[in-house]
């Protein structure tokens, strides 16, 4: 049996060169690309710097509008400045100013470049009750939400003490007292001693309300003015009804050297 024969395949060599990597060369050209894709990143960044932590984005200014309660001047020294318009803790400002019991909202704005804006709304202050030796303001549904201690009120050169002494004054001789919280007089009450004041101011300008006085119950009130004129009202009747009358006595001559006038009786007047 015959061997077979074995065959022979002629192969070509393959040649590998430049197996290590070469040195890469930058040319100018490729540096102008990188640079071209860089660049961009580059301004970007820059700007965002500049946004959030450049001298230009720094509180310098705080302003606060609503404020008559609370003095604008602690709110603006309770927000430190200086620091990036975008780092302002606006939810602790609202948290701290809503402690307070005159406040019912707060919003906290940025006025680009440098001004942080507080607006601040309070809680609808009608009336100043005093009882003994404390005073408390009242809201619109008689509620006491502030008291002071009368020897020591605001002084009428602060926000606060100008507002004060813009409210009416209710001097309540039954000394029962009015604690924070405490609902002291009726929303009814309040309307008609803010229409005796619009009232007086229309009619009777001359005539300043320096405060009023109740007693036990808030029904019969007595107006005290400047020309020393004491004034009996009815808070159940109208108020512009009782304030013309007094108006009409004036101007017929009815009131000269008199010290009180009691309008409590629909259309009768005694004048003392």
């Amino acid at each position: 049996m015959r061997t077979p024969r074995r065959r022979y395949v002629r192969r070509t060599p393959k040649i590998y060169g430049n197996l290590q990597p070469r040195a890469r060369q930058w040319s100018p050209r490729s540096i102008v690309v990188i640079l071209k894709k860089v660049l961009p990143f580059a301004v970007a960044a820059g700007l965002l710097y500049m946004l959030v932590a450049g001298p230009a984005f720094r509180v310098k200014h705080i302003e606060v509008r609503g404020a008559s309660l609370i003095e604008p001047g602690a709110i603006q020294d309770s927000i430190p400045k200086g620091g990036s318009i975008w780092t302002i803790p606006k939810d602790r400002i609202s948290s701290n100013l809503l402690q307070n019991p005159a406040v019912n909202q707060v919003r906290v704005l940025r006025g680009l470049p440098d001004t942080i804006l507080i607006e601040v709304a309070e809680r609808d202050a009608r009336a100043f009750w005093v009882t003994g030796e404390k005073g408390s303001v009242l809201d619109s549904n008689g509620d006491s939400f502030l008291e002071y201690g009368l020897s020591n009120l605001p002084s009428t050169d602060t926000v606060i003490g100008k507002t004060l002494d813009e409210l009416p004054h209710i001097i309540d001789r039954s000394g029962l007292g009015a604690m924070v919280g405490q609902q002291v007089a009726s929303s009814l009450f309040l309307t008609f001693i803010g229409e005796v004041q619009a009232k007086m101011s229309e009619h009777l300008p001359e005539y300043r309300v320096t405060s009023y006085e109740v007693g036990a119950t808030t029904y019969d009130v007595t107006m005290m003015t400047k020309p020393g004129v004491k004034v009996s009202l009815n808070s159940l009747g109208d108020a512009g009804v009782q304030v013309r009358n007094l108006a009409r006595l004036e101007r017929d001559g009815k009131l000269a050297g008199a010290q009180s006038v009691d309008l409590r009786v629909d259309r009768w007047a005694y004048v003392k």
